[in-house]
């Protein structure tokens, strides 16, 4: 009798053993699938990007109420991994006096205003996006400098030129922009002869 009842023992513990190694591998397989989604969430090395602006006022030579106004918009890439930027604009707006009607003083004749120059930055590189020269009447005291780059849309790690893959859009109809904006006082930084 004790040896029916040992083989039933033997038994019994194979089959629980079995089931305790499917239960293993399913685990581990979940573990190991959990551990891919949360590598394609996370992404890899994700663009970072310090946009600044620059500007240098002086009175316009030959004229009595013209000031020229230069701006340089500089892009520095503090991020780890390459970035094309694209789309930028630079907007140049009256803040004081008060505007009467539209505040945009130079749209360089396109509707979203000057066009910045695409850049290709390297981690850690720094470049020009827009050396801008204008000349402004007298009377404006205080204007905003506004520069914004396109952030570029990455799948897996790559850069897009657009928000599609193989003909199909992306998910999301936001797009999102680096973007500063500098009032930039002209009475201050006028020097007069």
């Amino acid at each position: 009798m004790r040896t029916i009842t040992l083989k039933k023992s033997k038994t019994v513990w194979a089959s629980w053993k079995a089931t305790l190694d499917f239960i293993q591998t399913s685990l581990t397989i979940c573990a190991i699938i959990a551990a891919a989604i949360w590598f394609f969430i996370q992404g890899t090395d994700k663009p970072l990007i310090h946009l600044e602006q620059h500007a240098f006022v002086s009175p316009l030579a030959g004229t009595q109420d013209r000031l020229q106004l230069w701006v340089i918009v500089t892009a520095t890439n503090l991020g780890k991994t390459s970035v094309t930027l694209q789309s930028g604009t630079f907007t140049l707006w009256q803040e004081n006096p008060e505007p009467q009607e539209d505040a945009e003083i130079d749209d360089c004749g396109t509707p979203s205003g000057c066009p910045l120059q695409n850049l290709v930055l390297a981690p850690g590189e720094t470049d020009q996006g827009i050396v801008y020269k204008t000349d402004l009447r007298d009377t404006y005291k205080t204007v905003l400098l506004k520069s914004q780059y396109s952030v570029p849309v990455t799948f897996l790690g790559v850069q897009l030129s657009g928000r599609k893959i193989l003909g199909v859009r992306l998910p999301g109809e936001t797009e999102y922009f680096w973007q500063v904006e500098t009032p930039f006082d002209l009475t201050a930084k006028t020097s007069k002869d």
